[in-house]
Parts: C-alpha cells; sequence; structure tokens
C-alpha cells in the first residue's frame, strides 16, 4: 500500500503543478478570486505531495499486479478530491458531493455535468474542465496500456511494447518510459486539432476547448448552445476526424507517427472502426435529410459527427435532437460498444464485440461441421479459450453492473427508461449521450436532481467505464492481498 502511495503522489505533484494553468486563464479573464483557488488547492496539493514523497522515500520497488489495479482505482478516486476543491470554492451553491461529481466526470472523460449551463459558469472553471478531461484522456491511456494492458485484464490485447519488466528497473522508471512513448502522440495531436479548428474560423478559446474534447473523447467543451451555432462548416468536419481520431488505438497512432505501416495495416479493428462510422453517418444523414429539411451537404455534416460521436462515447450533439433520430436501442448499442482497444473511447471496445461476434458465428458453423477446424481471427488478432473466458466474464459483469445501478436509480424515483440511458451512457463515458432528446417518454431527469447517494453511485461507475470492471473486482478477494 505504501508503494502505491509513493507513486499516487509523483500524479498528485503534477496534477497541483497544473493549476497553475486554469489560475493564469482566471488572471486573463479578470476573475482574481478564482486566481486565489486555484493557487491555494495547487499549493495544498504540493504540500501534501511532497510529504508523501519525503516520507515514503525508499518505496521505489516495483508494484505487484494487484497494487498496480489499486493504483490505477486511486488515481481515479484520490486526484479528483483535489480537482474538486476550486470547483466547489469557485461556483455559488455547490455542494461537496456536486464538485466531487463534475472532477471524476471531467478526469474520466465522461461529460456529465451537475452545474448551470456553461454561460453562466466562470471562464477558469470552463478551461478547468475541459483540461481536467484532457489530462484525463492521457491518464487513461497511460493506466491502460501500463496497468491493465500487460495483465491482459478482461481479455485485454498484447501491447507489444517493449517496457522493461525485470526487477531492477522502479516503477518511476517504466512510468516514464511509457509516458516518453504515448504522450507526445497525444499531445501533437491535441496540438495539430487546434491549429486546424483555429484555421477554418473557430475561436481560439472555443478551439482549445474542443480539440481537448476530441482527443479525449470527453464531452466537456465551452459552450452549451449548439455546436452549428458557432463553430464553422470546415471546423466541424475537422472535429468529426479528430474524435475518431482519439477513438483509435494509441499504439496504432503511434505507428502512424513512426510511418510504421505494416503495423497500421495490421490493425483491423481500426478499419472497422472507419467502416462503421462511415455506414452509421450515411444513415444517421439519410435521416436527418429526410426528416430535417437541411441540405445534403449539412445532412452529410451532422450525420457523420453525430456517428463520430456516439461510437467515441464523446456524447456531443451538432445540434438539439440529433441523437433522437436513432431508435433508443440502437443507440445504447453503439455506446456500449464503444471505439478502440487502448484508446480515451469508452465502452467494452469494438475488439471485445468483434470477438463475440466471431465466437458465436464458430459455434453456428460447429452445428454444420461438428469436426471442422478453424481459426478464430477478428482482424489480425487470434483468440484463444483462455482469452474469450475474458472477453465474456467482463461482458457479464458489466450487464450486471448495469442492472444494479438501474435498480438504485429507480429506487430513487428516477423513471426506468431514463435510468437505463443514463446507466449506459456513464458506464460507457458518453455522460453527455443522456439528453432530453433521447428519453421517448418526455420526462426528462437532471442529473442535477439526484440525491447524492445516486451521485456517488454514478461517480464509482464512471470510474468502473473508465478502468477494467474485473480488475477493480479482483481487489475485493482477500486472496488477492494474500500474495
Amino acid at each position: 500500500m505504501l508503494r502505491v502511495l509513493f507513486i499516487f503522489a509523483h500524479f498528485l505533484g503534477v496534477l497541483s503543478l497544473t493549476f497553475v494553468l486554469p489560475a493564469l486563464a482566471a488572471s486573463m479573464a479578470g476573475e482574481p478570486e478564482l486566481v486565489t483557488s486555484f493557487v491555494i488547492t495547487g499549493v495544498l496539493g504540493l504540500f501534501v505531495s511532497g510529504s508523501l514523497v519525503l516520507g515514503l522515500r525508499g518505496r521505489e520497488q516495483r508494484l505487484k499486479r494487484h497494487e498496480r489495479y489499486l493504483l490505477a482505482a486511486l488515481l481515479f478516486i484520490g486526484l479528483p478530491i483535489f480537482a474538486a476543491i476550486p470547483i466547489g470554492l469557485s461556483v455559488p451553491q455547490t455542494a461537496p458531493i456536486d464538485a466531487y461529481f463534475e472532477a471524476v466526470s471531467a478526469l474520466t472523460t465522461t461529460g456529465s455535468s451537475v452545474l448551470p449551463r456553461n454561460e453562466q459558469l466562470p471562464v477558469a472553471i470552463l478551461f478547468w474542465r475541459c483540461f481536467l478531461q484532457w489530462m484525463g484522456g492521457g491518464l487513461s491511456l497511460l493506466v491502460a496500456v501500463l496497468l491493465l494492458g500487460p495483465a491482459g485484464v478482461g481479455g485485454l490485447p498484447p501491447t507489444n511494447m517493449r517496457i522493461a519488466e525485470h526487477g531492477r528497473v522502479s516503477e518511476q522508471s517504466r512510468l516514464y518510459e511509457t509516458l516518453s512513448r504515448l504522450l507526445p502522440v497525444y499531445f501533437f495531436a491535441t496540438l495539430l486539432c487546434f491549429g486546424a479548428l483555429v484555421m477554418t474560423g473557430t475561436p481560439s478559446f472555443d478551439a482549445l476547448g474542443l480539440s481537448f474534447a476530441a482527443l479525449s473523447t470527453g464531452g466537456f467543451i465551452i459552450r452549451s448552445t449548439d455546436f452549428v451555432e458557432y463553430v464553422p462548416l470546415g471546423s466541424t468536419w475537422i472535429f468529426t476526424i479528430f474524435m475518431l481520431f482519439g477513438a483509435t488505438n494509441i499504439l496504432w497512432q503511434r505507428a502512424v507517427a513512426e510511418r510504421r505501416w505494416n503495423i497500421v495495416r495490421a490493425n483491423h479493428e481500426t478499419a472497422w472502426l472507419f467502416a462503421l462510422a462511415a455506414g452509421l453517418g450515411l444513415i444517421i444523414a439519410g435521416n436527418l435529410f429526410r426528416l430535417g429539411g437541411d441540405s445534403l451537404l449539412r445532412s452529410l455534416t451532422d450525420g457523420f459527427f453525430t456517428a463520430a460521436s456516439l461510437i467515441s462515447t464523446t456524447g456531443v450533439e451538432s445540434r438539439t435532437g440529433s441523437f433522437g433520430v436513432l431508435p433508443i436501442t440502437a443507440l445504447l448499442i453503439i455506446l456500449i460498444v464503444g471505439g478502440g482497444a487502448f484508446s480515451t473511447a469508452g465502452g467494452i471496445k469494438l475488439f471485445r464485440f468483434g470477438a463475440m461476434i466471431v465466437q458465436a458465428y464458430r459455434e453456428l458453423n460447429r452445428l454444420v461441421y461438428p469436426h471442422g477446424v478453424r481459426r478464430a481471427r477478428f482482424g489480425s488478432q487470434p483468440y484463444d479459450m483462455q482469452m474469450m473466458k475474458a472477453i465474456w466474464s467482463a461482458m457479464t459483469v458489466s450487464l450486471m453492473l448495469i442492472c444494479i445501478v438501474i435498480g438504485v436509480l429507480t429506487a430513487e424515483h428516477f423513471g426506468f427508461e431514463d435510468a437505463v440511458v443514463l446507466t449506459v451512457a456513464t458506464l460507457s463515458n458518453a455522460g453527455t449521450a443522456y439528453q432530453p432528446s433521447v428519453i421517448d417518454t418526455g420526462d426528462f431527469t437532471p442529473i442535477a436532481a439526484l440525491s447524492p447517494l445516486a451521485k456517488f453511485t454514478l461517480c464509482a461507475l464512471m470510474v468502473l467505464g473508465r478502468l477494467e470492471i474485473l480488475a477493480l473486482a479482483s481487489l475485493l478477494r482477500v486472496s488477492t492481498w494474500r500474495r
């Protein structure tokens, strides 16, 4: 446990240093009281972080597998405590649970909010939510590749990254090595998106928030008005492309950046992701063109935007009601499947869905050819029985968790359809997909109206959705801690 706290302290120190950025934003926006809130919180975080590092010096040993799972959980549970402090201090009449909910939602890239509309919030808070969301996207990639991927949790495919694993290498060295390989791709993709948005006519501050949202596939942006009202047509296509890029495997992105085309071509999951986005985009565009009376170009733009937003679990609507053109069942299935493995997108991941389809097809063939021998592959990814057991276990636990949370929400006098949509959207880290246009009954209940217990439940669901449920479930076993 002490080794976990030692590593956690380093992450807390980095988070505390970033408080200077929203403090600068507050200073530039003429919000001096927010400057004080962010500076004080940053100093507090540095004090706690420094105390832990100094007090636990000498705990640089390698983490065991269950300690890595615990670290992953602690990062998404503990860091929002400090990230929530300036939100609670700066937004009037914000309860501690609401501030914590907002911070967890940002760090897990869920995008659900219990605060007033964006236009009523201080500029520094808008920037902080977007930036925290972007950091959460990077943290998700790091946790998936470094902490969860090597163990194959939930049937995760191998990362094929040559990270030193022998005992002489400290956990910090492995951490820094992974950061140096992955985060430059994430950072420069964000920078490229920002530049493209600005060049196509989007205001700089809006472009910054949108670039953070696109690569982290999160739902927090600067404005709450319809996207089409302030973003030019060209910028809409740029945002669509980068949402899909954010939903792809970070290792595939790194291969693209390094021009390793054999690896790029071998990743069939990404090809299927783009193909599904294209097909779904055409279907949505056809519905919009038929129902809305817009031009063909506008319908195609909104159609592909909506498809990319749902598949990447970003959950941003191009205009109010665009999610409503899909049947609610189809929308929920898209959110549950989500994006690619080792990406910032939520959901069970496309490779797991493909594995289940492949296995179902093999079982049907077995009825016709009982003694036939066929390879089990989804693109270039082979599947063995051990991986399939892990995938089905992850899917089963996810469905059980959905049922439990739906029960908690309906016990809070929440409408059943509202509870189903909100639960699936939250577990898939696509909280902004919970919109009035999606609920057929017309009886929409905002998240802010929920009790503190329900909000805590949703916070836990966001963290479980961002991490692998089986990894966290293993921490509840007594035998795990006896090793």
